[in-house]
């Protein structure tokens, strides 16, 4: 079984259209939380998700990971994007997620083992992982 933590092709498409409607970056309505801050933590809590493929999982995480636009009311819009930003300009963070999306959502020491050697990403990917899961846990779980 795949990853489910990253988003769907599906999920994308159906969002998609939301995010180009919304041209703003605005994140100011957003409050940001690094969670468990830890890219291990963040997956042993995902690996407990028994909803992790529904749609309201999948846009809780799209719809975190990007900038806050005012046409959402969901609470978790937005609240990764600053952590997401950060890792996405880390150019050690370019081939993580294909890494971890490889991994099954239950083998964290996959996950664990796709940071070695990138100390420089580990720390934004955990804020990101963390803030994810502490984020759509209700979601998903």
């Amino acid at each position: 079984m795949k990853n489910t933590f990253r988003p769907s092709l599906a999920a994308l498409f159906y969002i998609a259209p939301w995010l180009f409607a919304c041209s703003s970056s605005s994140n100011t309505d957003a409050t940001t939380t690094n969670g468990v801050d830890d890219v291990t933590k963040a997956c042993d809590i995902r690996a407990t998700w028994s909803h992790a493929s529904t749609q309201a999982c999948t846009q809780c995480i799209a719809f975190a990971s990007v900038p806050r636009c005012p046409c959402q009311d969901e609470d978790y819009a937005g609240k990764c994007n600053s952590q997401q930003v950060a890792k996405n300009q880390e150019p050690s963070c370019n081939d993580i997620d294909t890494c971890v999306g490889a991994c099954k959502a239950s083998d964290c020491a996959c996950v664990e083992a796709c940071y070695d050697g990138k100390s420089a990403c580990r720390p934004l990917a955990a804020a990101v992982d963390g803030c994810l899961a502490a984020t759509c846990d209700t979601y998903c779980r």
